[in-house]
């Protein structure tokens, strides 16, 4: 009988961990894609103007910052989902 009262909090529980699970994952793909883009057209970019060094510096910082404004809207958006 216990067991059965317990069963509500484990499925709850599991839910909560894969949410997290997916929101992790979520957010690995929200820093690797723009560093991998801006990897490539850094390349890309040295390549055909090898004297300018400063691209990939630039382009670092662009990919930073574009990477952590998808994040804080992923985290308003959430928030707002379990607000309501």
């Amino acid at each position: 009988m216990e067991k059965e009262t317990n069963l509500p909090q484990k499925k709850e529980q599991n839910e909560y961990s894969r949410r997290i699970f997916i929101l992790g994952i979520e957010v690995i793909f929200y820093f690797g894609i723009p560093a991998v883009l801006g990897t490539l057209l850094s390349k890309w970019l040295k390549a055909k103007y090898p004297d300018q060094n400063y691209w990939t510096f630039i382009i670092l910082a662009v990919t930073y910052f574009l990477s952590w404004f998808i994040v804080y809207w992923r985290y308003k958006t959430i928030k707002n989902k379990y607000k309501k």
